[in-house]
């Protein structure tokens, strides 16, 4: 797993725990801080990323899909953006789908 990857997925576990949005939002911003001390502009550069996939309108990579996917957990816990979400998730089954028809599993089983 990559640095980038185990970032992501902490916040991800962070979501899941179950504390409440408010506790979830205090969370979050200690875990951003600490991780923008040690790596400057790593929120910067996955919004740029989250940015030109939204724009391009497709999902190329792995990579890529975990960065929407992510952002779908917080829309989903934080924001309760519907049309944002339906919006990525649409993304995502098309990445998905293209993926199962090569018979490629994307990443680890979730």
């Amino acid at each position: 797993m990559t640095t980038t990857q185990g970032l992501r997925e902490t916040t991800e576990v962070i979501l899941s725990l179950d504390l409440g949005k408010e506790i979830s939002i205090n969370v979050l911003r200690i875990f951003n801080s600490v991780v923008e001390k040690h790596l400057p502009n790593y929120f910067e550069r996955e919004k740029k990323k989250l940015d030109r996939i939204i724009s391009r309108g497709k999902i190329r990579n792995e990579n890529e899909y975990y960065i929407l996917r992510l952002h779908m957990d917080k829309i989903e816990e934080l924001e309760s953006d519907s049309v944002k979400f339906e919006r990525f998730d649409a993304l995502l089954m098309e990445f998905e789908n293209a993926n199962n028809k090569k018979n490629e599993p994307i990443g680890h089983p979730r």
